[in-house]
């Protein structure tokens, strides 16, 4: 179990504002691939 505290915290609403930039930051990191950029493509922290 987590060592700190997590009640105080909020979800997070996921707006289309936010939908539409990570739909734009996936369709970028497609066209790097294609590029043979593989190395330069956003990856999950």
């Amino acid at each position: 179990p987590p060592a700190y505290d997590t009640s105080s915290r909020t979800r997070r609403k996921l707006t289309d504002e936010i939908a539409t930039l990570i739909h734009g930051q996936l369709e970028e990191n497609e066209r790097k691939k294609r590029e043979g950029q593989r190395k330069q493509i956003k990856r999950k922290m």
